[in-house]
């Protein structure tokens, strides 16, 4: 028998959201912690609006819950959201999104 379900995997929490000076970056951390059973990885998106477009900013997914985004222009804000990328190919919803400005 095959069995399909509609529900999207729970969006991950941003738990924080740092700046680094030198050089600039951005950092940062989410949960639910990476599961090799359950997740291929982690996308991060991000946007200069806090209405997107979010486009994401990894070339492949995440295998861990710390990001440094060194892509970033100081005095520029930004807002990121993450998604994970479940090994059953589907993305969850994507996370609240937050904002820093480096």
């Amino acid at each position: 028998t095959f069995s399909f379900t509609r529900k999207v995997p729970d969006a991950p929490v941003i738990t924080d959201i740092s700046k680094q000076a030198e050089p600039c970056a951005v950092t940062l951390k989410w949960s639910p912690a990476f599961d090799a059973t359950k997740h291929v990885g982690f996308i991060v998106y991000r946007s200069t609006s806090s209405g997107g477009p979010f486009i994401p900013v990894v070339v492949s997914p995440v295998k861990d819950n710390i990001y440094v985004d060194t892509n970033v222009v100081r005095g520029q804000t930004y807002w990121y959201s993450i998604g994970a990328l479940m090994q059953n190919g589907r993305l969850s919803s994507l996370s609240a999104a937050k904002s820093i400005t480096p």
